[in-house]
């Protein structure tokens, strides 16, 4: 079909016109941010109502960051990630951050496997020379023995060494893949103590589901916290605490100039309270043994009585 236009005339126009066919315009491919607004708004694969039902599920996989969203003929699908914009299982988390020098050599190692597994298959310690090295360094030297950690176990390895400011700082300008950035800014104003927890992404349903139990939990710390801090800036307290002070300063004076008095016990004085005790655990335990059969003879005449009630 093109070669047959390029066969009119024999000027430079017709060859023109031919060429121009013969060489169609390459399109620009769109950015993933793109191609996934495409997706779920503008999909067009078959050009009829069926690419409204294709856009809707796509937008269902985007909000689940899972599987692949079609939207051109023209144009590969998007794979659907946890960090996509769309994705509706995320969350803003803290956690602490290192505080451990370089030089003390920390790493941390994640494992895949039950910690039961991990310790049988733990080593001896090595009693030979020893010396330390940068955490850095060991975490590095670990990683170069990827397929040897893998075989054990171990998925990862992490240098536990404290960031610097510079570090904090273009960390927390720079919000994560999927996050919204007013998000992000508002978790780092929450946050409860910026020297020792940072900001983290919180994603996928697992992550999620995971914080979900432990939610009940923190709401009872906080209460608890929170009247702890009620009841310590009590006048009432603050008042009993001076007073705590003051017999403590006078107590370490009285130390000072002299010796306290001593009391003690006479052995058989003891004996005396301790036979006295046991009687009266003994009389408690008698005392609720004669409750509980009251109750249950109660139980039986109420029954009695229920039971005559109903015949008449």
């Amino acid at each position: 079909m093109i070669r047959s236009f390029g066969a009119f005339g024999t000027g430079t126009g017709g060859s023109a016109f031919g060429q121009y066919l013969t060489q169609p315009q390459q399109q620009v491919p769109p950015s993933p941010l793109e191609a996934l607004h495409n997706a779920a708004l503008n999909c067009s694969v078959y050009e009829d109502e069926r690419d409204t039902t294709l856009a809707r599920w796509n937008l269902l996989q985007a909000l689940w960051a899972t599987g692949k969203a079609y939207y051109s003929q023209m144009a590969l699908p998007v794979q659907l990630t946890q960090q996509n914009p769309l994705c509706r299982f995320k969350a803003i988390g803290y956690s602490c951050m290192p505080s451990s020098d370089n030089a003390q050599g920390l790493v941390a190692i994640t494992f895949y496997r039950k910690e039961i597994e991990i310790r049988s298959q733990q080593a001896q310690l090595i009693s030979g020379s020893m010396r330390r090295i940068l955490a850095t360094d060991l975490s590095a030297c670990l990683l170069m023995q990827k397929h040897q950690l893998l075989s054990l176990g171990a998925d990862s390895v992490f240098a536990q060494v404290a960031p610097d400011k510079d570090q904090i700082k273009e960390y927390l300008e720079n919000p994560p893949a999927g996050i919204d950035p007013r998000l992000w800014k508002q978790a780092q104003l929450d946050n409860p103590n910026p020297e020792k927890y940072n900001s983290v992404p919180v994603t996928a349903f697992g992550e999620v589901k995971a914080g979900l139990p432990l939610q009940p939990e923190e709401e009872a710390l906080r209460s608890q916290f929170d009247a702890l801090q009620n009841q310590l800036h009590a006048p009432l307290f603050k008042g009993q605490v001076s007073e705590l002070l003051s017999q403590m300063r006078m107590q370490r004076q009285e130390a000072a100039h002299g010796e306290f008095e001593r009391y003690s016990m006479d052995p058989s004085v003891q004996e005396y309270i301790k036979q006295f005790l046991v009687m009266k655990q003994k009389g408690m335990v008698r005392l609720t043994d004669t409750i509980q059969t009251d109750l249950a003879t109660l139980k039986i005449i109420k029954e009695g009585i229920t039971r005559l009630l109903q015949e008449r």
